[in-house]
Order: C-alpha cells, then sequence, then structure tokens
C-alpha cells in the first residue's frame, strides 16, 4: 500500500546550487516540457517594508505615513499603461452590477467588533488593518466591504487568461487573497509561515477553515514553513489538498529530493472531525486531528522529536492504514499511539469504506495514472462497506471520456459496478479484506474459484490478500468463504 511519505527530524544542511523557479527563467522551457504544466500563483498584497511602512511604529505609537505613494513614487510605480482606463463606473465584473446590501450609516467600521487581529511585528514598522475602510468606491460601495475584491480580480483575470490560452483545459491558480466565491476559479495557499510547530499546528486551523468552511477545496500551506532555516521536516503537508514545498531565498534548501530520508462536486477534501461526528462533542474543539476525504482519519505528531501522539477516534470501528490491524473504542475514546517514526503520519480508516488505491506512488500525476489499482474493504461493524470512484483526463473542463464507479461489499463479497468509458489501461492488482477473523477456504474471482496460491490470510492482523490482476475495464466481483 503506498502513501505519501512524511518526515519530522531532519539535520540541518548546506544551501546546494538546485533552487525553485524563483528568478530562473531559463528553467521554465526545460519545466514544461519534464512536468508537462506550470500553474499560475498570484500574490497580491501591498509591501510593508522596514523603510517604508504603510503604518509605522513610534516611540510605541502607531499611525499612518503622511505620503502614502511615497515608496511608489520612488519605484516609479505602477509602470506605464498600455491601454487606456477603464470608465470609474465600469462594473467590477463584465455586466454584473455590485450593489450595497448593508447600510453602514451607523457604524463605525473603523472600529467594528468583529476587528481582525493581524498586527505583525517587523522592526520599527507594523502590519494593521487598512486606515481608510470607511472610503467611498466610484460605485458607492465602501473599502470596508470589498478590500479582498482587489486580490480575488487579480486572480480571475489570471484564470480566464489561462482558459484563453489553453480552452477547454482546466486552471490551477494559486492565491493568497480571496473573496466570498473565490474557490470557484482558484486554489489558496495560507502565506508565509514560518518554520515552527506552532505555525505547523496553525496552518491545520486554516486549512479545515478554507476547504470546509470558505468552500476553497484547492488549499495548503508552504510545507516545512516559508521563512527561517527548517531543521524539521514538517510534512502534514502530505496530506494538504495543495502540497507546495515553498520556503524564502534566504533559507536554506528543504528539496524533497535533498532529504536523507478537487473533485467533482465541490464537497471539502478535508474535514474536521466535528463534520463527521457531529453528535459527538468531544470533536467540537478538535483542530489537531482531521479526516481526508469521508474516511481518512490523520491524526499527525506536532510536536518537536515526539514518536507518539493521542488520538480521538470516535464511536466507530477504524483500521489501521498501513497494516489494516483493527481497532474500536465504544463509545469514542482517546488511544495513545506509540512508536510513531519520523517518516510516518498516523492515518486510520473509519469502518465502512471500500478506498480504490494505487498501488505504487509515482513522482508525477502522468506516471501515477500509469499505475495498477489495489482496493482495501474495511468493513464496519455490520460488515458492510462501500465506495466510489471517478476517473476522467483530469485536463479538460469538459471530459470527452469518463468512469463512475461504485463499491459495495455484503456478506463477504464485494460488487464494482459501473460505467467505464475512460480508459485506463491499468489492471486491479489486488483486493485487501480488512477484520478477517479466520482464514477463508475459498475465495471466488467472477463466481469462480480461484487457487490457494492466489490468496493469503494473515490472522495476526486479520487481513486476507487476494491477487487479480483483472483489467480494469469492466465490473467484476471479489468473494470469501
Amino acid at each position: 500500500m503506498s502513501y505519501p511519505v512524511s518526515g519530522r527530524q531532519r539535520e540541518p544542511h548546506t544551501p546546494g546550487e538546485v533552487k525553485g523557479l524563483h528568478g530562473h527563467d531559463s528553467d521554465v522551457d526545460t519545466t514544461s516540457a519534464n512536468l508537462e504544466y506550470l500553474s499560475a500563483s498570484v500574490s497580491p498584497g501591498i509591501a510593508v517594508q522596514a523603510d517604508h511602512g504603510l503604518l509605522c511604529q513610534s516611540d510605541g505609537i502607531v499611525g499612518p505615513l503622511a505620503d502614502l505613494f511615497e515608496q511608489a513614487r520612488e519605484q516609479d510605480l505602477p509602470p506605464a499603461r498600455s491601454t487606456l482606463p477603464p470608465d470609474p463606473s465600469a462594473p467590477f465584473f463584465g455586466n454584473s452590477q455590485l450593489q450595497r446590501r448593508v447600510d453602514h450609516g451607523h457604524d463605525d467600521v473603523q472600529k467594528p467588533p468583529y476587528t481582525i487581529a493581524n498586527t505583525a511585528g517587523r522592526g520599527h514598522c507594523q502590519r494593521r488593518r487598512p486606515k481608510s475602510t470607511d472610503a467611498i468606491h466610484t460605485n458607492s460601495l465602501i473599502e470596508h466591504d470589498t478590500h479582498n475584491l482587489y486580490g480575488t480580480m487579480m486572480s480571475t483575470a489570471t484564470h480566464n487568461a489561462m482558459l484563453a490560452r489553453s480552452p477547454g483545459q482546466r486552471t490551477l491558480v494559486i492565491t493568497r487573497s480571496t473573496f466570498a466565491g473565490a474557490g470557484t476559479r482558484v486554489g489558496k495557499w495560507l502565506g508565509d509561515n514560518f518554520s515552527q510547530w506552532d505555525h505547523l499546528q496553525q496552518s491545520l486551523s486554516g486549512i479545515l477553515g478554507m476547504a470546509g468552511v470558505y468552500h476553497v477545496p484547492m488549499v495548503g500551506a508552504d510545507i516545512c514553513g516559508y521563512a527561517e532555516n527548517m531543521t524539521e521536516a514538517l510534512m502534514v503537508g502530505a496530506f494538504y489538498p495543495f502540497m507546495g514545498n515553498h520556503n524564502a531565498d534566504m533559507s536554506i534548501s528543504q528539496e524533497f529530493h535533498r532529504w536523507p530520508t478537487a473533485h467533482v462536486d465541490g464537497t471539502p477534501v478535508l474535514n474536521p472531525p466535528w463534520y463527521k461526528f457531529p453528535q459527538d462533542a468531544n470533536t467540537f474543539r478538535m483542530d489537531t486531528q482531521f479526516f481526508y476525504s469521508d474516511s481518512i482519519l490523520v491524526s499527525p505528531v506536532l510536536e518537536e522529536n515526539a514518536t507518539s501522539v493521542d488520538a480521538y477516534y470516535p464511536d466507530k470501528v477504524f483500521y489501521d492504514f498501513h497494516d489494516l490491524v483493527r481497532r474500536y473504542v465504544k463509545g469514542g475514546g482517546v488511544v495513545h499511539l506509540s512508536d510513531v517514526n519520523f517518516t510516518s503520519i498516523p492515518v486510520a480508516v473509519k469502518g465502512g469504506a471500500v478506498l480504490p488505491l494505487r498501488q505504487k506512488s509515482a513522482m508525477t500525476t502522468t506516471e501515477l495514472r500509469k499505475n495498477n489499482f489495489e482496493l482495501v474493504v474495511a468493513p464496519a461493524l455490520d460488515g458492510t462497506a462501500s465506495g466510489s470512484l471517478y476517473l476522467d483526463d483530469s485536463v479538460s473542463i469538459t471530459p470527452k471520456t469518463k468512469r463512475s464507479m461504485s463499491f459495495a461489499f455484503k456478506n463477504k463479497k464485494l460488487t464494482v459496478k459501473g460505467t467505464f468509458g475512460h480508459p485506463t489501461g491499468v489492471d486491479v492488482a489486488h483486493v485487501r479484506f480488512a477484520g478477517v477473523n479466520s482464514a477463508p477456504h475459498t475465495v471466488k474471482v467472477h463466481g469462480k474459484a480461484v487457487g490457494k496460491a492466489a490468496f493469503a490470510y494473515d490472522s495476526e492482523k486479520g487481513v486476507v490478500d487476494v491477487t487479480l490482476k483483472t483489467p480494469f475495464n469492466k465490473g467484476f466481483s471479489v468473494e470469501y468463504q
């Protein structure tokens, strides 16, 4: 069974000659040819520098600069326009018309009851919330209600440009400034975090909020941290929907190869435990565990040099993702997971799931799609399980071919059905049944018994492993008695 490798400890190393694409235009053609796709990363914002802050601190008092445009004049910004400016009364988005929805006539929008605590100290200057939140735009909307529209307009324009460049193909645009609805067009990363353990923990809360509450499903944080030198491989990011290793150019290199060791209907990929167990009050304050999709519970180690973690398991049967050993805490409770090495993340499968997994991992998604499948059946307490799989060319907005399959397990029989319009060119190599109490004497594939050499039973783990190599182009069944 393959899964993303994680790590939590490594020694510092000397920066090497291999860096990312930032500032290396000569690398772009080679990268495009080898990896096939490039993504656009948009970072809207106004820079705050040590000597040119929008808000500077003097003798403990924070206040606005006398001239907000001083830095722009010194750097001769913005550059001259190549086209005429738009009509000031033009709507923001096409022919849409934004209208005032809230009357702020009696509100102090400079000090709202939900002020964002976004002060970040930087020497003698600090970043604070905008001072002109009561500024009125041409269309009568105020800055308080439209501030993050700037970032969403930039990323939306980038999305539209990429669509025009490659008509009919899906785009991948990552931004860190979002407004309501941005998730329909773009993904998000949380911004420049630090290589610190508390930032790792905070990133989980941020990602769960964006993916589950604000419906930006393609979201992630800078794995291992952006700022400062990293000495810990903070790799919970193996489960981020957007997985990016991004660090500052003054930090040591942290590319993976240097180590010694979205969806059809918009349903969130990552979910806090209370999304799946809303009746369990113990899950309400949990923000260090999460469900990947519907049935994979991730319980990362979040303390430096630790080799154990206390994980809460709700009132369901769970199976260890790595060895499929069954674990059930009646009524729900905390399980102490020990001997967690530095290249593992504790992961469990909720009972009642059939997981379609690739038999082995690969360096790119293009290569991954050439690998065979294996199906993992993890029954619930009543002995049933189900799952589904959707596949298409993974590039086109409207694919010409696609397949949608369902998996159902009942009475010790797995049945695979569906439509198989999109060719995969791969097989189902294995089916693994978890939670089996005794060795089966018969295994049938397509209703026909197979030889003893085609299946094996692990009595210690309670797992039956059936070898198939069945072409994944039609339905089939596997059962044991």
